[in-house]
């Protein structure tokens, strides 16, 4: 079971929820003209929401998938990454 967003951070998503649902364009895979880096930042905050459950307005959820699922997205994320030794 996971354990529900604590009020402050449920504030927190519902302003980035918010915060994207008036600058996505309807339909867009990207913030502004193109994509930039800002939708690998945007995509990975909503992201962890999705991750865990929470809700997320579909139009936004669309916007996050097709974000993760870009190719230059993917190599990053699925990059080898060297082990940690404490």
């Amino acid at each position: 079971m996971r354990t529900p967003l604590s009020q402050r951070a449920r504030a927190n998503a519902d302003a980035l929820i918010r915060f994207t649902e008036r600058l996505l364009p309807p339909g867009a895979t990207a913030l502004f003209s193109s994509w930039t880096i800002c939708d690998a930042e945007l995509a990975l905050m909503l992201r962890r929401l999705l991750a865990n459950g929470d809700a997320v307005p579909e139009p936004i959820r669309a916007y996050a998938d097709a974000v993760w699922a870009r190719p230059s997205v993917r190599a990053y994320v699925d990059r080898e990454r060297p082990s940690r030794s404490h």
